[in-house]
């Protein structure tokens, strides 16, 4: 086990802990869906593509409008 890792060993399990406990801030925060998921990891992917741009891809557009729009989404 590394230095880092032994500091760090329970880092992991707090976080899931307090994550556990907390409730949304605001209501529309609901549970991601595995769609939702999917759709982020998709906007990710979009985003490491430096030539790629929003205005010509719809599906980047409107991943980034839905970023933008829905709170429980971003």
């Amino acid at each position: 086990m590394s230095e880092y890792d032994a500091e760090h060993s329970d880092g992991a399990a707090q976080w899931e802990a307090a994550s556990a406990e907390a409730e949304p801030a605001h209501p529309a925060q609901a549970a991601v869906t595995p769609a939702d998921a999917a759709d982020a990891a998709r906007l990710v992917a979009y985003g490491l593509q430096p030539k790629l741009l929003p205005a010509r891809d719809a599906d980047y557009a409107d991943l980034l409008r839905r970023h933008r729009d829905e709170p429980a989404f971003a």
